[in-house]
């Protein structure tokens, strides 16, 4: 059976629901899993050494890091040390590569599942204008590449976004995926 790593970082409870689920659903589907959970206090080094370990372990097949980590530790750090072959959550540099080419690889889920959604709805997708509402790199970045793909027409909005009202008013499908409310 194919093993899945998760590696767990402090006591976040959206993480411990996410990575229950995670578990849940490797279970479900007959993979293994190995959930690595770690004090908050972890070290940047400590952390880059597990992923390390991770990488060469070949009985391991996929790895993800929950995110968000602790404030001592440097997520792009920990995203880029992750063996691209194993990154299932589609975060590395080369991962993120391909799928600003439109290549075959590793995707994020949660933008895939968006993607897939909408495909579901049988409409026409080519030419929509979209506004994704969040620039994560983990949801609203990656979703921006995806439908860029399919060509829509994509506005990526932000904190920063100076028409936010104006851009979502003149989009036909709007994409809620930022942490902040009301945002």
């Amino acid at each position: 059976s194919p093993c899945l790593a998760v590696v767990l970082v402090g006591d976040d409870p959206a993480s411990q629901v996410y990575v229950a689920h995670k578990e849940k659903a490797c279970t479900h589907v007959g993979i293994k899993s190995k959930i690595f959970r770690l004090s908050k206090e972890i070290s940047q080094t400590k952390l880059l050494s597990l992923i390390e370990d991770i990488n060469t372990d070949e009985a391991i097949d996929g790895l993800l890091v929950q995110l968000p980590l602790p404030e001592q530790i440097d997520s792009w750090q920990i995203i880029q040390a992750i063996n691209p072959k194993k990154d299932v959550d589609g975060l590395t540099p080369h991962s993120q590569g391909l799928l600003a080419w439109g290549k075959k690889g590793f995707i994020p889920c949660t933008p895939l599942g968006i993607l897939k959604l909408l495909e579901s709805l049988e409409i026409e997708l080519s030419g929509k204008k979209v506004a994704i509402i969040g620039r994560s790199i983990l949801v609203g970045a990656s979703l921006a590449k995806l439908l860029t793909h399919k060509d829509m027409t994509v506005s990526l909005l932000h904190s920063r976004s100076k028409t936010p009202k104006k851009i979502t008013k003149e989009a036909e499908i709007v994409i809620a995926c930022a942490g902040v409310k009301h945002l």
